[in-house]
């Protein structure tokens, strides 16, 4: 992967009406300082969201050939990336 810059992982991940998906970082080789570790700022997750990516229309469409539909139980796990 490359270098992913400071941001708030709720900007990409915010469903409605309540909050049913979260993040996960898993490392999958030695995160360290010279390879890039993950940081975070401290008390950050009680900051409001400072901006928000919302689909458009199309990207909603459940008939767009484009979107690719990722159906999963409470137990799955998807791997993105």
């Amino acid at each position: 992967g490359g270098e992913v810059t400071s941001h708030q992982d709720s900007t990409y991940l915010f469903t409605t009406p309540h909050q049913t998906c979260l993040g996960l970082w898993l490392a999958i080789d030695d995160a360290t300082l010279q390879n890039g570790c993950l940081w975070a700022r401290k008390g950050s997750h009680h900051e409001p969201i400072r901006s928000q990516l919302v689909r458009t229309d199309a990207a909603a469409d459940p008939n767009n050939d484009s979107n690719l539909r990722a159906k999963l139980a409470p137990q799955d796990i998807l791997v993105d990336g």
